[in-house]
């Protein structure tokens, strides 16, 4: 999820660092009230804002190593993140597709215990040009990438999407791999080698399923259909094949022919 600038501008004021580029939101305060917490994290610390309506935000940090506790109760639609510290404990409202990547900051928090160094962001950043055309990729990893790049194109990376790409691709293994990959190569580069990576078949399979996580909010965006147009260009996709696909996925999302 994408931090508001409000939520931004607070964890910068007082952390004295950037803020991280995701981040997590609770639908409560941290003293479990009406409101809302914004859990986000570094290598070295766990940091939740908060707020109750209409109040200035808390902040609350806290070393890996101060936490004692840190549990997920999933009870859906909600998944609960236990925070334990000290003598007090919470629980954090989450939706319930959360959960997969509130057990990623439960990860964290056990190889920091195990002593492990945990990563500084999810990769090193793009590679030189050679490097980036010789990066190793199956083609799953290449799938996820591309979901990735059209789930972020936008700005706006929404719970229906980000459980699309769950829900296509289970191995979150698999989901890690694709990102660092669009970090690392970059979308023009990946474009490029999608005809020595995929099959006909499986380009046409990533054309369908581009095309339904960029729908899966109702509709196809300005920036999704570019981004959907570089990827079928790549992929050597007819336009027929392309306009029946969409034709498609219109028909099947159309449930409002059910209120007629």
């Amino acid at each position: 999820m994408k931090l508001p600038a409000d939520v931004q501008q607070h964890f910068e004021a007082n952390s004295q660092q950037p803020a991280p580029e995701s981040c997590l939101r609770a639908m409560c305060d941290f003293g479990e009230n009406l409101g809302e917490t914004w859990l986000l994290t570094d290598p070295d610390h766990i940091f939740f804002c908060s707020r109750a309506p209409d109040a200035d935000f808390d902040h609350h940090v806290y070393k890996w190593a101060d936490i004692e506790t840190l549990a997920i109760d999933v009870d859906r639609p909600f998944a609960w993140l236990v925070v334990g510290v000290a003598d007090n404990e919470c629980r954090l409202k989450f939706a319930a597709s959360d959960d997969d990547a509130l057990e990623r900051v439960i990860n964290d928090w056990r190889r920091a215990g195990d002593g492990e160094a945990l990563p500084t962001d999810e990769s090193p950043g793009p590679l030189p040009e050679a490097e980036a055309l010789a990066y190793p990729l199956s083609p799953i990893e290449f799938l996820a990438a591309a979901l990735t790049a059209m789930m972020e194109v936008d700005g706006d990376l929404t719970p229906a999407e980000k459980g699309y790409l769950l829900r296509i691709i289970e191995d979150r293994r698999v989901c890690d791999a694709g990102r660092r990959a669009l970090r690392q190569v970059g979308i023009d580069v990946l474009t490029r080698r999608l005809p020595e990576l995929l099959s006909e078949k499986q380009a046409t399979c990533m054309i369908a399923n581009l095309m339904e996580l960029a729908m899966v909010d109702g509709e196809l965006r300005g920036l999704e259909r570019k981004l959907m147009e570089r990827f079928r260009e790549a992929a050597d996709i007819d336009t027929d094949l392309f306009d029946s696909l969409y034709s498609a996925l219109v028909i099947k999302n159309n449930l409002s022919v059910y209120s007629e």
